[in-house]
Formats: C-alpha cells, sequence, structure tokens
C-alpha cells in the first residue's frame, strides 16, 4: 500500500462516523420530503436510511484484517517514497557529480526523513477534500502511521540493491528478508495499538 492508501484508511478510522452522520442527514432530509407519499413518519425514513447508510459504508474490519498475508506485507511499503529512492540510487553517479553531497547515505536519510512529510501532505489533502478539519485534533492525529511509514521507509530502503549500508549479496538477502518480516509485523503491531473507530 503507498502513503496515499494509508492516509485513506486513517480518515476511514477516524472520520468515517462523522462523514456517515453527515450522508445520513442529508438522505433523511430527502426521505422525510417524500415520506408523506409513502406513508413514512419521520422516525421510520431516519431508521431507514439509517440501514441505508450502514449497508454501503465499508466494512472496517476488512481495513483492519491482519490474517491477509499479501496486505500485510505491502500494506506499510511506503511505494511514493520508495520510488523516489529507487530513481535517485539509480541515478547516484550523476547526481553526485552535479550535486556533491548527494551521497548513497545523504540519499537515504533524506527520503527516510522525505517519508512522513509526504504522508502528512497526502493525508492534510484527502481531509481537506472531505470537508474535514485541515488538522485532526491531537488525540486523532495518525502517529501509529507516521512511526510505521518511516520504519517501513527504513527497512525497504535496505532492500534496494546498491543501498550505502549493503556490501554483500549476504547482507542485501538478509536486509530484504527483513524488510518482509518488520512489514508483516507493522501490521500486526497495529491491530494492537491503534483503535479500529474513532476515539470518545
Amino acid at each position: 500500500m503507498s502513503l496515499t492508501g494509508l492516509a485513506s484508511s486513517e480518515i476511514l478510522r477516524v472520520a468515517s462516523p462523522s462523514l456517515n452522520e453527515r450522508s445520513l442527514d442529508i438522505l433523511t432530509r430527502h426521505a422525510i420530503d417524500f415520506g408523506p407519499k409513502y406513508s413514512l413518519t419521520a422516525e421510520n425514513s431516519r431508521q431507514f436510511m439509517t440501514e441505508v447508510v450502514k449497508k454501503a459504508s465499508p466494512e472496517e474490519e476488512k481495513q483492519y484484517d491482519s490474517s491477509n498475508a499479501l496486505q500485510s506485507l505491502v500494506k506499510y511499503i511506503p511505494t511514493e517514497s520508495t520510488t523516489l529512492y529507487v530513481a535517485a540510487m539509480s541515478a547516484k553517479d550523476a547526481l553526485n557529480a552535479t550535486i556533491s553531497f548527494f551521497t548513497p547515505t545523504f540519499s537515504y536519510w533524506f527520503f527516510a526523513f522525505l517519508t512522513p512529510v509526504l504522508f502528512l501532505m497526502i493525508y492534510v489533502a484527502k481531509r481537506r477534500a472531505k470537508d474535514l478539519a485541515t488538522f485532526p485534533q491531537l488525540r486523532d492525529f495518525p502517529w501509529w502511521k507516521v512511526v510505521a511509514s518511516i520504519i517501513a521507509f527504513l527497512v525497504w530502503g535496505l532492500a534496494v540493491p546498491s543501498n550505502p549500508y549493503s556490501t554483500t549479496p549476504l547482507q542485501g538477502a538478509a536486509f530484504a528478508f527483513s524488510a518482509v518480516f518488520v512489514s508483516t509485523l507493522l501490521t500486526l503491531i497495529e491491530g494492537v495499538i491503534e483503535p479500529k473507530n474513532r476515539p470518545k
């Protein structure tokens, strides 16, 4: 999953109840307008629309199903920053010739720090697109996803060939295995420390 996917799942986790409530209010108003034609009271209209919204909403459990092995492997790969990092490593000689401090080590740490910045920019943009406050309350801030995206980049960045910390094929293989292991672990930890629903 990309940082964009992580941002979307965070908005669904935190804001889904308020978005559903807004949809319910709009639908109920329309149902009440048509209610008399079908002999529905305002209360019956609201109950009916509550069921409609509930059935139309994504199943939150699917967002947090850690038993899906493929999902657990790919969920925390920050594809936006990893893609940029792979491109930078492919052009490392040209970049270093042009910008002397742009070494493989600098590149690795630069994109590690860029990862949470990209996540937060995407997250804020998605909140604004849903007419939510630009920044959530401190208790609703996606702390886990920010930290997990940094950890995920750090391990996946080491799985990229020619990274600054891999000097032998054995180290490269170890880093690749570590990336898969840590991605799975991050998904399992999320199920333990991050609540599924909006905090009360």
